[in-house]
């Protein structure tokens, strides 16, 4: 089985995961571009039973982070775990890209993934389970739905607590 393990920058903040994701992405997105400073976000998700983390984490809506050195390093909820890729101790990493969300923002300079699915914006509800029940409607059937797209943002959810941002996110 494969282990791949990862840190933030300080070494604070441990992660594991084992196995082979469900998938990796990549997302050019407001949400995930003001959070990663960068133009685009890397990440993997694994099933939660297959990821452990080690040290004290901080977070910020669902997202987590070192409190010393800052480094973003994971997003985790009871059915999956959103994993920053840049924080693998082996790079380039082993892992291939399977698709890319919110096209519609990525920079002109940046080409689509050769193999990648390109999505203009999120994967549809339809066509994956969210992990969040906010991000599920009454019409959904969990049994009709497949696995989660991204962990999602509280502003990105479907929820009436608190309106969506017009920037769009995961």
């Amino acid at each position: 089985m494969t282990l791949l393990t990862g840190s933030c920058l300080c070494g604070q903040v441990r992660i594991t995961v084992r196995g082979a994701p469900v998938r990796v992405g990549i997302c050019h997105c407001t949400d995930c571009r003001q959070e990663s400073g960068s133009a685009f976000t890397f990440f993997g998700i694994w099933p939660a039973r297959q990821f452990e983390h080690t040290g004290e984490a901080a977070s910020f809506s669902v997202r987590s982070f070192c409190p010393h050195c800052g480094g973003r390093v994971f997003s985790v909820d009871t059915h999956e775990a959103e994993v920053k890729l840049g924080i693998l101790s082996d790079a380039p990493s082993p892992l291939t890209l399977s698709y890319e969300l919110w096209i519609k923002r990525r920079e002109p300079w940046l080409r689509p993934i050769d193999g990648a699915e390109q999505y203009d914006e999120d994967r549809s509800l339809r066509s994956a389970r969210s992990i969040h029940p906010r991000n599920r409607t009454r019409s959904d059937n969990i049994t009709d739905i497949l696995p989660s797209p991204r962990l999602r943002p509280p502003s990105q959810r479907l929820s009436t607590s608190r309106p969506k941002r017009a920037s769009g996110g995961p």
